[in-house]
């Protein structure tokens, strides 16, 4: 399973939310993390959010996302939009770390963002 391109997803997206250019080689660091929660509390940048990482999330390889949507006890279509809620809801709840989303960079997945991906 390719959740590396998933966590670069996420990751480049969310460092968008500072001042620094947007690139998935940007590691996440926890400044870019906060920032990243505090801009997803304005509604306008959480909606931009969303609608692009949605659209990201849709664009993978159909078996990838077929696969995560395994992962996810979801089905395929609804992996875009079930991903993004998931991965910004434990960014808000700080379930998710920048420890964690480095795992994911390097395609491991620790209990902390298996759960997050889970809902659980």
């Amino acid at each position: 399973m390719r959740i590396a391109l998933f966590a670069a997803l996420t990751t480049a997206l969310l460092a968008g939310c500072d001042a620094a250019p947007m690139s998935q080689a940007q590691p996440m660091t926890d400044q870019r993390l906060d920032t990243a929660r505090t801009a997803l509390q304005n509604p306008a940048q959480r909606q931009s959010f969303m609608a692009q990482c949605q659209r990201m999330a849709g664009g993978y390889a159909p078996r990838d996302v077929a696969n995560m949507g395994v992962l996810m006890n979801v089905s395929a279509a609804d992996v875009p939009a079930t991903f993004c809620n998931r991965m910004v809801a434990g960014v808000e709840d700080g379930r998710l770390s920048a420890t964690d989303f480095e795992a994911m960079q390097r395609g491991e997945i620790n209990p902390a963002i298996l759960s997050v991906l889970q809902n659980r």
